[in-house]
């Protein structure tokens, strides 16, 4: 069993990526996804590579500003559909394609390459119509691996029913998308885990709990960060998720869990 701890959300924010950054110094994060329409997507790039860091794309097409013009995906005031909006708001396919693009170009700019992971900002790559749409420019640019958030959650007793019954109703979804990457040459660990985890939800032993049963190499998905106090917005607005204390929580068990206990890699070592 290998695990691919991977924090969400780089170049979010400033004090979200001081917490990724320390999670990858100090604990157990083996990569990230850079969000390259983020207000420090930029300067996190930058660290990212001094530092080692391994970087997929956090593919957005749900916050903040557009880096194409795509009128289906924004709302009035010229900023992307939030995740809810988006999935019931008529979204055009060019639109789709069009973002997909200028993201996948905006990370070569900032990293000198193109994404060999890509996972996609709050789940829309899996949502009905979108696999089909992005898959072939996935594979035009050479994307090998993604993430497929199909979680068995009968052993999280803790999680909440509304967020057990959300990632339930998705669950068709996610293994529908499986294939059609797959189709694509896009492949996913055959097993993820993150539901239950994130924020104040996260501790040691809820991470054990999530990994039995798991096989091969996992995905964990994280979201650490620090304190926001006086700091720029991510994504031009200061959302609840982005200035909670449960990023700082997780960051902080994130540094504690011993190295020793799991087998650490990579998402270009699964890749190859």
């Amino acid at each position: 069993m290998k695990v691919i701890v991977n924090a969400d959300d780089l170049g979010y924010s400033p004090h979200r990526d001081r917490g990724i950054f320390q999670a990858f110094q100090e604990g157990i994060v083996t990569s990230a996804s850079l969000i390259v329409n983020g207000a420090s997507c930029q300067q996190a790039a930058k660290q990212a590579i001094d530092m080692g860091l391994e970087l997929g794309l956090h593919l957005n097409l749900t916050e903040g500003k557009p880096l194409s013009t795509v009128p289906s995906l924004v709302n009035t005031a010229g900023m992307m559909q939030y995740k809810t909006s988006f999935l019931k708001h008529p979204v055009h396919k060019e639109d789709i394609q069009h973002e997909t693009v200028a993201q996948l170009e905006r990370f070569k700019e900032l990293t000198s390459s193109y994404p060999h992971h890509v996972d996609r900002h709050q789940h829309v790559h899996i949502a009905p119509k979108i696999p089909e749409i992005i898959a072939p420019i996935l594979q035009h640019y050479g994307v090998r691996s993604i993430r497929i958030p199909d979680q068995d959650l009968d052993q999280l007793k803790w999680i909440e029913d509304d967020v057990r019954e959300r990632y339930e109703l998705r669950y068709m979804s996610a293994v529908k998308a499986r294939l059609i990457y797959a189709r694509h040459g896009i492949r996913a660990p055959p097993c993820f885990i993150g539901v239950g985890l994130c924020g104040t939800q996260m501790t040691p032993l809820r991470i054990k709990e999530s990994l039995k049963g798991a096989h091969g190499t996992i995905e964990m998905m994280v979201h650490p960060g620090h304190s926001s106090v006086g700091e720029e917005a991510g994504c031009g607005v200061h959302d609840y998720f982005d200035v909670d204390e449960g990023r700082k929580h997780e960051c902080m068990v994130l540094c504690s869990i011993d190295l020793n206990r799991f087998e650490m890699t990579t998402w270009d070592k699964f890749g190859t």
